[in-house]
């Protein structure tokens, strides 16, 4: 994936991670921001509906169902694998060298937010796609405290690269999403750890394998269930 600076800091409308992400999908402008079953589609063309999305998956499910009846939807879930953060004097216009952040998302990330969109799962027209990026982040030195950064002004996400193109078409592609590390009999407190997400996330991904037969489960006395992943359905004799 090239480098895009095309779009400058503080695009009009939307970041210019979210132009450069819309381009990525699909080149052709004319296929973003096309209506759709009385909404606006981020990219619509012959491979179906993309919805681009980094949080707050709950709000998106009435909007996937409509577009589903139209032909196949693919939401797009971009993380940061690697982000740099830079900091704007909104007096000089100066920006601070970037400085890498300490937090890294992976895969396992998008379990905090994949609940959401689980009634989903198994339909042939439904898909989830993570993207796994570098990028740059700019924020405005206008925020409280001594530092200024608290609450700072966020201006604008600027893509350099992609690390991780991974789709979730069928259930047992969730099996892609596991966290490294997570020993063969586990619980949801280990998952959260192994995948740094909320606990709460944790045991809602855990319902969701579960629901699927990708993962059995014992209940214990002072625990709560214990967890073991199963061989995807295709593997089963």
């Amino acid at each position: 994936m090239p480098e895009d600076r095309a779009h400058s800091i503080g695009t009009e409308n939307e970041t210019s991670l979210h132009a450069a992400l819309k381009h990525y999908i699909d080149p052709d402008p004319a296929h973003h921001e096309v209506p759709a079953a009385g909404h606006i589609a981020d990219v619509l063309n012959d491979g179906g509906a993309y919805e681009i999305q980094t949080r707050g998956f709950y709000r998106l499910r009435a909007k996937v169902e409509h577009l589903l009846t139209l032909g196949p939807v693919t939401v797009v879930y971009p993380a940061a694998a690697e982000k740099r953060l830079f900091w704007i004097d909104p007096e000089t216009g100066d920006c601070t060298e970037g400085r890498k952040s300490s937090k890294r998302c992976t895969r396992s990330s998008f379990w905090t937010e994949l609940p959401a969109l689980a009634e989903f799962l198994g339909n042939p027209r439904f898909a989830a796609r993570i993207l796994l990026l570098e990028l740059d982040e700019y924020r405005m030195l206008d925020g409280r405290g001594a530092s200024k950064k608290a609450r700072a002004t966020h201006v604008d996400r600027v893509l350099r690269g992609i690390r991780d193109d991974y789709t979730v078409r069928t259930p047992d592609d969730l099996l892609g999403l596991l966290p490294e590390g997570l020993p063969e009999r586990f619980t949801s407190l280990d998952f959260s750890k192994a995948a740094h997400i909320p606990r709460a996330s944790a045991q809602a991904a855990l319902r969701v394998l579960y629901a699927h037969g990708l993962a059995g489960r014992e209940s214990g006395e002072r625990r709560g269930y214990t967890y073991k992943i199963q061989p995807k359905r295709s593997e089963n004799p």
